[in-house]
């Protein structure tokens, strides 16, 4: 796949176009490195990669809140933001922070940028929860979560709200979650925690279940999906 970089004067970064629309990466990175990450990026995002993201049960629709958890460039996010109500950008590598606020500067109004860590409590300054970010919203809820390990705090950080009835109810909830955490491994077709279970809608044992990608469900609604 041939890539060809842009330099931007006014913002001062390197920039590819994904699908019509500037992608920016930090300044300090050079041509080659660019290419080779989006590249990556792209391959990974494609239908027939072990590492895409979406199915059909959990894919953003029209109207939704996408929530991307560990964001890195925001090409996932960017994919989707048209279409999008809101989209909220969690991100705690300084590095992505200004070259992500470049990238969603034409989409400002509905795209917020977080730059902290997604988990199970708050911190001031430093770690938000999902329960708190999305208390007070209405429409219907995509979560997408891949942060190295550490996606089962983000998980537990959001417990409370896909719990509680009156919220649950007035949402649809989907989730994403690449896993490299020691999730314990149960059968086949799912995964145990104490407060969830992990609905793998990929499957490949030349992958391993180190890196899976799980469709996620309160233990308690676990009645519903059985």
């Amino acid at each position: 796949m041939n890539v060809d970089v842009f330099y931007d004067e006014e913002e001062m970064k390197h920039h590819v176009i994904h699908n019509g629309k500037r992608l920016y990466y930090p300044r300090d990175y050079r041509v080659n490195r660019i290419i080779d990450l989006y590249r990556q990026v792209r391959y990974e995002q494609d239908a027939r990669s072990p590492h895409f993201y979406w199915n059909p049960l959990n894919k953003p629709a029209l109207g939704d809140i996408f929530v991307d958890v560990g964001a890195a460039e925001g090409l996932v996010a960017l994919d989707y933001i048209e279409d999008m109500n809101k989209v909220y950008i969690i991100e705690c590598e300084e590095r992505w922070i200004d070259a992500l606020r470049a990238t969603f500067k034409p989409y400002k109004e509905k795209a917020i940028i977080i730059p902290a860590l997604c988990g199970e409590h708050v911190e001031s300054g430093k770690v938000i929860t999902l329960d708190y970010l999305l208390s007070y919203e209405t429409s219907p809820i995509v979560i997408k979560i891949d942060i190295e390990g550490a996606e089962l705090k983000a998980l537990r950080g959001v417990y409370s709200l896909i719990t509680d009835t009156h919220f649950y109810h007035l949402h649809r909830f989907k989730f994403c979650v690449s896993s490299k955490s020691d999730i314990k491994f149960v059968d086949s077709y799912k995964w145990a925690e104490p407060d969830f279970w992990f609905y793998p809608f990929l499957y490949d044992t030349k992958i391993s279940a180190f890196e899976i990608l799980f469709i996620v469900v309160p233990s308690e609604r676990i009645m519903w999906f059985t």
